[in-house]
């Protein structure tokens, strides 16, 4: 299990949620990566501070992380997806959106509060071989309610590929 922070954990004091990791023993990743085994083989964890909030350069998430294993990068903002160019991030999760909080059925999301495509505010993209998750969580933000924007808690079951 690893975590990252978002916008709202630097707001409201990103000091004791680091504590709070600790103590529940789950890595609270601040632009770094851990390499993990798995049954499948090795996998790199890759996790951006919030976009936002932190001031460390993302290039720091890669160093020494060899180019060719598979990685997870997560990001609370998924706007760092359409930031990083050409850099092989895997699988970014994220998070941050809400989904859009408030849909309108036909044209989607009435605001998502970050700089990407509204498409992109929750559900799957990808762009090259990148591919990108944005939760819709199961929170809210201002106004405490969702409008054909159902909660999610997302699972996402990797395997290896065949041959792999």
């Amino acid at each position: 299990m690893f975590a990252v922070p978002g916008n709202h954990d630097h707001w409201d004091g990103i000091e004791g949620l680091t504590r709070a990791f600790e103590r529940a023993r789950v890595p609270l990743l601040r632009n770094e990566h851990r390499v993990v085994d798995t049954p499948g083989g090795r996998l790199a964890i890759v996790g951006y501070d919030d976009l936002w909030s932190a001031s460390a350069p993302v290039d720091q998430c890669y160093e020494g992380l060899a180019p060719e294993l598979p990685r997870i990068t997560m990001a609370h903002n998924p706007e760092s997806f359409f930031v990083e160019g050409e850099r092989d991030l895997g699988l970014m999760v994220s998070g941050h959106t809400h989904g859009g909080q408030f849909i309108i059925p036909g044209l989607g999301p009435v605001h998502v509060p970050c700089n990407i495509p509204r498409r992109s505010g929750a559900g799957y993209t990808a762009r090259g071989r990148n591919q990108l998750y944005v939760t819709r969580g199961i929170g809210t933000v201002i106004v405490p309610i969702r409008v054909f924007c159902r909660s999610e808690i997302t699972l996402i079951t990797l395997r290896p590929e065949a041959g792999g």
